[in-house]
This record gives C-alpha cells, structure tokens and sequence, in this order.
C-alpha cells in the first residue's frame, strides 16, 4: 500500500468539503444564509439575489430559492 495513499484520501474529501461538488443548493444556500439575509434587509430584490446566485454557480427557481429561504430559516428560528 501506498504510504501517501491515506493523506491522499484525506486532501482529497477536505477539498472536497470545501468546494460546491456534491453538495445540494440549500446546503450551498446555508453556507451563505447570513449574507443573503443581509443583502435582502438592505433593500436588495429577491430578484437580483436570484439572478446573482444563479450567475455565481446555483441551479435555483425562485419557487425553489423561496422555499429554500423557507426551511432554512425555520431550521435557524428551531436551533435558537
């Protein structure tokens, strides 16, 4: 066996822990939700929010960014 085969596997799932590959646009969404929820209280649009997620990499309806917005702030009013 390969003696760097195991720190290989570990850079290789930090890497990927870090980048957006796999995880699900609500995970995404989650990571961010704090600046989202600023940039709407400044008065920002859900529109352009939208479009600049989507533009940055996102895959999102503004049904499905709704409702994302939905469960994961009922998720953050639950943990408080």
């Amino acid at each position: 066996m390969d003696p760097t085969q195991p720190q290989n596997i570990v850079d290789a799932l930090t890497e990927l822990s870090r980048t957006n590959q796999g995880k699900s646009n609500t995970a995404r969404l989650r990571e961010i939700l704090p600046v989202v929820e600023a940039t709407l209280q400044s008065g920002v649009t859900l529109e352009k929010v939208l479009l600049t997620l989507n533009d940055q990499g996102f895959d999102l309806s503004m049904t499905g960014f709704k409702s994302a917005l939905q469960r994961l702030r009922k998720e953050k009013r639950s943990k408080a």
